[in-house]
């Protein structure tokens, strides 16, 4: 994991360098970075992210068809491309020996991509045919001579190194393209989300319990010979002793004397744990105890003791699935 994560950040890390040392400009009014290579426009950054531009693109192509490209960087950033391909990156680290991973990337670019030619075709208002024609434009200014095409290595955004393949997916889908409704694709995304939500409930509804509360209490004291003595107790066979609430747990000395004196537990100082709940299926769980010792007290106390339900980590346990 150690050695996926640094081969992958590092290279993100790169990049960011790359993207500050670069010329800042003015395009249609929008702020972006100018490079000098024969590379496809990109954008990078999570938090702050730049749309790169080449110079050449930035020079040969005319105002209508510059705002397109910004366009389609845009929807990269809007529909969140740079925060799943992170997702990505996380997963395959976190899953490394998976192969699938890193041999499906450029499949899971891929579709990135055309969802982000679909979405921009549909936004900038113009037909899948214009769309098209400006993506072989930027082609050409970006590969000038066909024989340089492989030296150069220049590919489309998000498309691989595959490059007829990929071109040859990418153009069909772009010719594919048809117009779709706003409001049928809303009413299909709730339509879906609420089939999740329903999907959901059914099974944080439908299966087994979580956790199972513990009904049981457990009595330990430790003898002259280091040993402890442990006495489970079953519900029915010690409310007349002992009861609790969320802050205190009440003894009643004469029903408790009874109680210890029937198992055989001698003197007056011993632990009480009760309460908590035990994760399924053997995850852990949690209880809470008290130290008795009513030496000189009263027919009846009242002890304060620490809700171990109440801290964070054992909260988290008890509602994980």
């Amino acid at each position: 994991m150690i050695f996926c994560a640094f081969a992958l950040f590092s290279g993100r890390r790169r990049l960011g360098r790359l993207v500050k040392g670069m010329e800042q400009d003015q395009v249609c009014g929008q702020k972006v970075r100018i490079h000098e290579f024969l590379l496809t426009p990109f954008s990078a950054g999570l938090f702050c992210p730049n749309i790169v531009l080449p110079r050449i693109l930035r020079k040969e192509l005319e105002a209508e068809e510059l705002e397109m490209v910004l366009l389609h960087e845009r929807t990269h950033i809007r529909l969140g491309h740079l925060w799943f391909c992170l997702l990505w990156d996380i997963l395959q680290i976190l899953l490394w020996p998976n192969p699938f991973f890193a041999v499906c990337r450029n499949d899971f670019q891929e579709d990135l991509e055309q969802i982000c030619d679909r979405v921009t075709i549909r936004k900038s208002g113009r037909d899948a045919y214009a769309y098209g024609l400006l993506l072989l434009k930027n082609m050409r200014l970006l590969n000038p001579e066909a024989s340089e095409l492989k030296r150069k290595n220049a590919t489309i955004a998000f498309a691989g190194t595959d490059g007829y393949r990929d071109m040859r997916n990418r153009f069909s889908g772009i010719a594919s393209f048809t117009p779709y409704r706003r409001g049928a694709a809303g009413g299909l995304c709730f339509v879906g989300a609420v089939l999740l939500a329903g999907i959901f409930l059914l099974i944080l509804y439908g299966s087994y319990p979580r956790y199972m509360p513990v009904r049981e209490i457990a009595l330990y004291q430790e003898q002259e010979s280091g040993e402890a003595q442990t006495i489970f107790l079953e519900p029915g066979s010690f409310e007349q002793a002992l009861s609790w609430d969320e802050e205190y747990i009440y003894i009643r000395r004469a029903s408790m004397d009874q109680l210890l004196e029937e198992y055989g537990i001698e003197g007056e100082r011993f632990w009480i744990s009760f309460g908590g709940y035990r994760k399924l299926p053997s995850m852990g769980g949690s209880s809470s105890s008290v130290n008795v010792d009513y030496r000189g007290q009263e027919g009846k106390l009242c002890i304060p003791y620490w809700n171990n339900e109440s801290d964070f980590w054992s909260a988290l346990l008890k509602q994980m699935p």
